[in-house]
Order: structure tokens, then sequence, then C-alpha cells
């Protein structure tokens, strides 16, 4: 079993953390390929993928069974079905993690029909958010998918506003990259 679990991780936090300890605990035998976006995805303050990809290996250094991919960094995206296309190719099973506040908008990406018909989802519940309710707007696909909360208040977004307030969002080896190639001033 393999999960991937992609996002802008821009920088990647303590609670980035705890949704891959998570992971690990509740699918003991998976691998965990933590996956960046790529520089091409459009999001305000944006560190280059380098300096994201780096800094996801210094938070994930000491998990077993959990890899920092590079593929979305290489190769021009072409979208998550395309890219658990290829994974399933080494793996049947592949699940796709993801925060409930990208449901309601899982029909902007690309080829979303077929990612919802062929993905089972791990949904990580945001702000008690109902996820069955978000869902419903695509039971025509028959989502597959399984909900588990984590508690954290550790958003990048928050960090970025003030990285000397918010510096225990994120890990020490993670803040001191940060101060050192002077991200996100």
């Amino acid at each position: 079993m393999m999960i991937i679990y992609g996002g802008a991780f821009n920088p990647p936090t303590k609670g980035h953390l705890k949704i891959i300890k998570l992971l690990k605990k509740s699918f003991h035998q998976a691998k965990i390929l933590v996956m960046p976006v790529g520089d091409s995805y459009n999001k305000n303050e944006l560190a280059e993928k380098n300096h994201r990809y780096n800094m996801l290996r210094l938070l994930t250094c000491k998990r077993k069974n959990v890899i920092v991919s590079r593929f979305e960094l290489e190769k021009p995206f072409l979208g998550t079905y395309e890219t658990l296309k290829h994974f399933k190719s080494f793996d049947d099973q592949v699940l796709y993690c993801l925060g409930s506040d990208h449901i309601l908008k899982l029909d902007t990406w690309i080829n979303y029909e077929a990612l919802i018909k062929e993905t089972t989802f791990i949904v990580i519940r945001r702000s008690g958010d109902k996820v069955d309710e978000l869902f419903k707007k695509y039971e025509h696909l028959n989502p597959k998918y399984v909900v588990f909360d984590v508690d954290f208040h550790e958003a990048s977004s928050q960090f970025r506003k003030n990285i000397e307030k918010n510096k225990k969002m994120t890990t020490r080896a993670v803040y001191r990259y940060i101060k050192k190639h002077k991200l996100y001033n």
C-alpha cells in the first residue's frame, strides 16, 4: 500500500508532521510519499521547489517508510490523477491524502471525474467540516474515502505572516533552514 500526501508544504509545519504520524499509525505497512507541488502551482508566496523539498526532508528525516518525492517537482504537472496513475504502476493500492477544505474544489482539478472514481481518499477533516455533505456534490462518481480528525493549529499561511512569532509551528531544523535561506521575509 502507498499513500500519497500532496501539498504545497510552504513551509512544512508540525501540523503536516502530525498528519504523517497519523498515517503511519493508521496504515502500519504503507509507504508514505510526501509530494510537494512544483513551482508552476498557482499559490502566493510559494517558496522555490528545492527549498520546500529540503524542508520536507528535514521534517521527515527520522520517519521510517516516509519518502519525500521529487516526482511533481521534476515533471510538468499533468494533474493528481496522472500522478496517482504513475504510482499505481508500482503498487496497485494507492490512496491519496488531502484536507477536507479541498473537497469542494475537486471539480476544478485536472481529470477530476476519473480521479474521484478511481481513488480512495484519506480526508483530514478541517474546522469541523461535514465530509459526507461535501462529497454529495460528487455522489454520482461514487467517491470512496475515510475521514480522520487531526487536532492541529499549525497552518503554513499563518506561519508566513510572522515567522518569529510562529516559529514553534515548525520544527527547529525547518525554522533554522528558513532563517538561513531568508525565506518568507
